[in-house]
């Protein structure tokens, strides 16, 4: 099998003043080695350009280790399920404890100050202490889904979700300081936001998508001066820059390799957009980035659930059901908070849709041929399939943790 790896991409127009965007891409195998930005806009109008790049190395897991660039030198260190056990960030080291028996994160400190996380019975994250008056409080309606977030000091700061039946985010309610503000969501057929309206139904954004890419946004749509604005993706398929009609910077963002923002510019008149990696719309009341079965922290590089795929996750992404595609976020991508992928995907075994439906922290279920009729989907009932998978012993997702079930197996109905 051909593999077709991205090695420059350039977004320019006849008679413009070069390319708008112009990165080149150097791989070792599936691994970015480096980034070379040749034309990296500057912080301030009118937004001369310069170039710029980034350097990284891996472990021999192939879990990313430095990286150099715009936002500084980082590096870091993870234990044998993957998990990061320390963060350098320009010479400033945190360390981060675990769970024993866990992958459950449990705190990270840097220098004596402690950011502590707690987690309910099924291993979902419900507190972040972050620091100052920054901490929040997380709850969870019963498919696993975050519904209600607010600050853990000021609890009238509160925001709250809901979903469709397809599990996507459907509504967002945030208030703050007293005003509240109501957003709701609409998708096309392939689970794409294609609409913001707010609760009158006035339309706030569109979104254009070629296929999976997104490649316009429609601003201030119910109003007398709409914007289209072009959008510019990164070799990931993540917005790197937004530009006019007129090809004028609209928006651009400078991401650390885990995808937190250490830079957003933002014109004015612009309100901005919130998609991040393939598959997650930011949240800025929480800091958070939604990603459809589960919400991203950038900032230490996790989930704050673990995976609902279970054993089928374990197969394709290992032991931690709470990482971000195997720590290589520079060539690999989660677009449904369920399993990497990599881009170009690969051709990949079927995902059985019943365990897309569970949600339950102890279901899993896997795609096998058994010869049994039962649609060639994993059965925990089903003795041929148990014998079938894992040399005879299956192995069970509970509360974020992997454990071999006793004789007696899931009961939970279909």
């Amino acid at each position: 099998m051909e593999v077709y790896r991205i090695t420059r991409l350039q977004v320019g127009y006849p008679g413009g003043p070069g390319g708008v965007l112009d990165r080149s891409y150097a791989w070792t195998g599936d691994m970015v080695d480096s980034i070379a930005d040749n034309r990296f806009p500057g912080t301030t109008p009118p937004f001369t350009f310069a170039a710029q790049s980034q350097l990284f190395t891996y472990t021999p897991n192939n879990r990313l280790a430095t990286a150099v660039g715009y936002y500084g030198s980082l590096g870091w260190t993870y234990d044998a399920n993957g998990n990061r056990t320390s963060e350098t960030a320009n010479g400033v080291t945190s360390t981060y404890a675990y769970a024993p028996s866990s992958n459950r994160l449990l705190s990270i400190t840097t220098g004596g100050a402690a950011r502590a996380f707690t987690y309910d019975a099924a291993g979902d994250i419900v507190t972040d202490s972050r620091s100052g008056a920054l901490g929040m409080t997380f709850q969870y309606d019963v498919e696993g889904r975050l519904s209600k977030a607010y600050k853990t000091n000021a609890p009238s700061d509160v925001s709250t979700y809901g979903y469709d039946a397809f599990d996507r985010l459907a509504s967002r309610k945030t208030t703050s300081g007293g005003a509240t503000t109501t957003t709701l969501y609409i998708h096309d057929i392939k689970n794409h936001i294609i609409a913001e309206t707010d609760a009158a139904g006035t339309t706030l954004r569109e979104y254009i998508w070629l296929d999976d890419l997104p490649v316009a946004v429609v601003d201030k749509v119910d109003t007398g001066n709409p914007i289209l604005a072009y959008v510019h993706t990164d070799h990931l398929g993540r917005p790197a820059l937004i530009s006019s009609q007129n090809w004028d910077p609209l928006w651009y963002a400078i991401y650390s390799p885990f995808g937190a923002t250490s830079y957003i510019s933002n014109a004015a008149g612009f309100s901005g957009q919130d998609i991040r990696f393939p598959g997650q719309w930011f949240q800025l009341e929480t800091g958070l980035a939604y990603n459809w079965r589960r919400h991203y922290d950038a900032s230490i590089g996790r989930y704050l659930q673990p995976d609902p795929l279970g054993l089928q996750a374990l197969i394709k992404d290992g032991a931690n059901v709470y990482d971000y595609v195997r720590q290589d976020p520079n060539a690999k991508t989660d677009p449904e908070g369920l399993l990497s992928t990599s881009r170009p995907e690969a051709p990949a075994s079927p995902i059985d849709t019943c365990a897309r439906k569970k949600k339950s922290p102890n279901y899993w279920c896997q795609s096998v041929d058994c010869g049994a009729p039962h649609g060639g989907v994993f059965d925990p009932l089903c003795p041929d399939c148990q014998s079938k998978l894992l040399n005879g012993t299956p192995m069970l997702l509970e509360n974020g943790q992997l454990l071999t079930p006793p004789a007696s197996t899931n009961t939970e109905e279909e």
